[in-house]
């Protein structure tokens, strides 16, 4: 089991609505300006920090290696403008739409520019709020007449304004316009996990390599699980840092497996590498989120470097 600090590319895990807001407002946007100055100071010395701290060395800029470092290279030299697309959690749903897999999509409520939008006597009684600008920004209604309405909006207000791309200096996410979405709330019952399974499929060019696996994700602690497996679903825990090699329970191989494979190697073809991320309820594969940036401290070294092989330098276009 592990906690939210054990990663680094999230300031946010999904927001418990039974926790105090007295002192969220004012110590979150306090990290946010100390993370704006590093950031807006010289973004490259920003993103040479967070990779030292995991990996102990700088990036090689010129000639960069292992996947993170070339993710990080990208984030600076390449055209990211489909990625901030597809990062958006409103906008990917046209492009997974228009490639074929609209039937993947989570049931849409709403979409709100503000929280004071939001008509909550429209919705049902249980749903989903997120942003679409960050990762993370979730809130999770179960009972709607449980809900505290003004806290909700002031905690999706505060969200929208938040500028999660200098965080982890993922530039891509400062140029989504932030709006608010409701989506269908979706619950596993079958007793295999205490929270929804993610999967989540590292791609390159559009083929699937392994599989990292997320459950019994708690909100009120931030903890959770995390298995990696190849695409035969075998177990490989040696390819994860040590830290998360304490596996906890057997996750089974999902009915909709080779559903998710398909659409990853439509979704995600176009890409060097790109993270897609699935759910699956009663054997039905639901579509999670395309990530271009993610946390760069799950792998070893070694597999980082042998995922960097896998993207060919000299087919990526320059800015």
């Amino acid at each position: 089991m592990y906690t939210a600090k054990d990663h680094v590319s999230s300031p946010f895990s999904t927001y418990p609505m039974n926790q105090p807001l007295d002192f969220f407002p004012f110590i979150i946007p306090l990290s946010w300006k100390w993370h704006e100055y590093v950031y807006n100071k010289d973004p490259k010395v920003a993103a040479n920090r967070i990779y030292k701290k995991v990996f102990g060395k700088d990036i090689d800029w010129v000639c960069p290696l292992d996947l993170v470092e070339i993710n990080f290279w990208m984030r600076f030299y390449t055209d990211t403008t489909k990625w901030t697309e597809l990062s958006d959690k409103y906008k990917v749903r046209e492009y997974i739409t228009n490639c074929g897999f609209g039937g993947m999509l989570n049931k849409l409520y709403g979409v709100y520019r503000n929280a004071q939008e939001i008509d909550f006597e429209a919705l049902p009684k249980s749903f989903v709020l997120k942003t679409n600008n960050a990762c993370g920004t979730v809130i999770l209604v179960k009972d709607k007449s449980k809900l505290n309405i003004n806290k909700t909006r002031k905690i999706l207000d505060l969200w929208l304004t938040f500028p999660y791309g200098v965080m982890n200096v993922e530039p891509h996410y400062l140029d989504i316009k932030p709006c608010i979405v409701a989506e269908e709330f979706l619950e596993d019952l079958s007793g295999a996990s205490t929270s929804l399974i993610d999967y989540k499929f590292f791609c390159f060019y559009g083929e699937p390599d392994c599989v990292e696996v997320i459950y019994d994700r708690s909100i009120i602690d931030h903890t959770f699980s995390k298995d990696i497996y190849d695409m035969e679903w075998n177990y490989r825990p040696e390819l994860l840092r040590k830290k998360f090699r304490n596996r906890s329970k057997l996750i089974s191989k999902p009915h909709s497996f080779d559903d998710m494979v398909t659409a990853c190697r439509v979704l995600a073809k176009q890409f060097p590498f790109v993270r897609m991320d699935f759910y699956e309820i009663n054997g039905k594969p639901y579509f999670g989120e395309m990530t271009f940036t993610p946390g760069i401290d799950n792998f070893t070294p070694e597999q980082y470097k042998i995922f960097g092989k896998k993207i060919d330098m000299n087919s990526i276009n320059l800015k």
